[in-house]
């Protein structure tokens, strides 16, 4: 995917193509084995499986993301609707399957 990510539009639409819903995209991360961190814009789910697909260093915010590859190229996109939403719910402990300090079985 990293090919695959050339401009502003691209990184729309590869966050667009995580899901329709929060709930969707949660389950596309689960099923990518992804986690993450809450409140932690360099990784939370989304950025963890932007690192995993791009080989940048992503940061996500509620309303936006960057990448920033080693080359120096940069790029920074506005979040689709259901990525906003996301981040929110997640920031505000919903889905705890994706969170990274959630201790399995407690």
């Amino acid at each position: 995917m990293t090919d695959a990510i050339k401009t502003a539009d691209d990184l729309f639409n590869v966050l667009r193509d995580l899901g329709s819903t929060p709930d969707v995209i949660a389950e596309e991360l689960l099923a990518a084995d992804v986690t993450g961190v809450r409140e932690d814009p360099n990784c939370c789910p989304i950025a963890n499986y932007l690192r995993r697909c791009t080989h940048a260093v992503p940061h996500v915010e509620r309303e936006l993301t960057s990448l920033a590859w080693e080359d120096g190229r940069e790029l920074e996109a506005r979040n689709p609707a259901p990525i906003r939403l996301f981040v929110a719910a997640f920031d505000s402990h919903e889905y705890p399957e994706l969170d990274e300090s959630e201790e399995v079985g407690a």
